[in-house]
């Protein structure tokens, strides 16, 4: 049993991404694609009483309990289900850090680009701006269409 936001069928016709709030939901498959991907399937928990009684299960009051569910009735749908991919926790502090990593290297670059881009408009020649950082290149700065700007090179 998980807590999911359940997307109805109106709902989904009404263009949502998901449900308006998490409701217990009943894992009842967990697959795996050919890139290890989880794909989870739930069906929905809810008190509303089903109008036909066979297709759905009721949660005894017991196991309600061991669940830390409410104390009202409540049954499992088994003809309505979502299905979605899951992701872990470890997974998606992975996936943060190399975004913020990422982010950090493309702040570098973006200040970098700026100070060169100064230093050409302020016409520093070529062997300044190689003295001052080293590992930039002369295809670099032609591909970046700098060559131009800085006249003839040594």
């Amino acid at each position: 049993m998980i807590r999911y936001a359940y997307l109805w069928r109106d709902e989904h016709r009404q263009g949502r991404q998901e449900g308006r709030k998490g409701r217990p939901c009943a894992v009842i498959l967990v697959t795996a694609d050919d890139d290890g991907e989880r794909n989870v399937t739930v069906l929905p928990v809810t008190h509303a009483p089903p109008t036909n009684l066979g297709l759905a299960v009721e949660i005894p009051h017991a196991t309600k309990q061991r669940l830390g569910l409410d104390d009202e009735r409540s049954w499992i749908l088994l003809t309505k289900a979502n299905r979605f991919a899951w992701v872990d926790i470890a997974s998606l502090r992975r996936h943060e850090a190399d975004l913020e990593t990422s982010e950090t290297k493309l702040k570098f670059c973006k200040s970098k680009s700026e100070w060169l881009q100064k230093r050409v408009k302020e016409g520093l020649p070529y062997f300044s701006l190689h003295r001052d950082c080293p590992r930039l290149s002369l295809p670099f700065l032609s591909s970046k269409g700098y060559a131009t700007s800085l006249g003839s090179l040594p």
